[in-house]
């Protein structure tokens, strides 16, 4: 199910005329930030409450087409600006 919306999502995402470098270097960055933290908190937690390693992936997910989205909107390309007002 996850990935059929995951899909949908990420062909929308990168289809989009808003999309810029600032959306797409952030939600990388991203995406390599919240593994990191699921492996850090793994050694942090205690060994009964395990973290599951899917959750954060959904969720890094996720919250990279949310930043990628917002960076786009809110620092568009000056390319693509100067197109829009021609």
């Amino acid at each position: 199910m996850y990935k059929g919306l995951i899909r949908l999502w990420l062909t929308k995402v990168l289809y989009w005329k808003r999309a810029s470098k600032a959306g797409a270097y952030a939600a990388v960055i991203f995406c390599i930030i919240i593994p990191i933290i699921n492996l850090i908190l793994k050694r942090v937690v205690d060994d009964r409450s395990q973290i599951r390693a899917q959750d954060f992936g959904l969720g890094a997910i996720i919250l990279a087409i949310l930043v990628f989205m917002l960076l786009s909107l809110v620092f568009p390309d000056k390319k693509k600006k100067k197109e829009a007002l021609v």
